[in-house]
């Protein structure tokens, strides 16, 4: 009987170092983003009085009509700053399913100056605009001492709106409103730090996150009607945070 007693003691203690050493299920992250995005917007066809003709940006003809610091903002990379949250179930010590929100936002401003003599006018874009993006798929992660390499292929939707108001000093205001929900990908990875044994140190996170938008129609408060076609926006981020287990 004695030895039934020392037996089962044995067997709960090794049980319950065990479970003290398993390594959690979730793992969840809240990082701060930066992104740097590119433009959604690929064609623009504005019709107005029966009429229609196309606007390409990016082209010389583009920055003719667009203005040379408008146009920038359909082609260059621009900085969003927004955060990002995650959470992982781990099927294994170096699997795990995770799933992924962030969030960023951006202002930015354009202005032009048109025409010579009394036809001359400087209009002035005011660019609002945020992006938010939900992915999930797998990550895998191994462990080098306290460090924690991860890589990961993500798939999901993102929702990007764009709010732009033109004001001038000539006869060209009005606001165009932009909404897209599209296609998304999140490919990339990270070095975590182990802190203690349920913190760890996002050292640095990089992802390629292309999202796919479609064509759409863009109101807008003046006389003219917009149709934009869509484009893939080449979209790259940087993330610095931390991950509790």
């Amino acid at each position: 009987m004695r030895k039934l007693w020392l037996t089962t003691l044995l067997t709960i203690a090794c049980v319950s170092q065990a479970f003290g050493q398993t390594a959690s299920k979730w793992d969840f992250n809240l990082s701060l983003s930066h992104a740097l995005q590119k433009s959604n917007s690929g064609t623009l066809i504005v019709s107005e009085g029966g009429e229609s003709f196309e606007l390409e940006p990016c082209t010389a003809d583009g920055i003719d009509a667009l203005g040379t610091h408008l146009n920038r903002i359909f082609c260059e990379r621009r900085d969003f700053h927004g955060f990002n949250l995650g959470a992982k179930y781990n099927l294994s010590p170096t699997l795990g399913i995770r799933t992924d929100f962030s969030a960023y936002a951006n202002q930015d401003r354009a202005v032009d100056t048109f025409g010579t003599g009394v036809d001359a006018h400087t209009d002035t874009n005011t660019f609002h605009e945020r992006t938010y993006v939900l992915v999930i798929g797998p990550e895998v992660r191994r462990e080098f001492g306290s460090w924690r390499p991860f890589v990961h292929a993500m798939a999901g939707v993102a929702r990007q709106t764009s709010q732009d108001v033109q004001t001038s000093t000539g006869d060209f205001e009005f606001t165009i409103h932009d909404r897209a929900t599209s296609l998304a990908l999140k490919i990339g990875g990270g070095i975590d730090v182990r802190l203690s044994p349920r913190l760890d140190l996002r050292l640095i996170e990089v992802g390629y996150e292309p999202i796919f938008a479609k064509d759409r129609n863009t109101p807008v408060s003046a006389l003219f009607e917009q149709r934009v076609k869509g484009k893939t926006a080449q979209n790259v981020t940087l993330s610095v945070g931390v991950v509790w287990h």
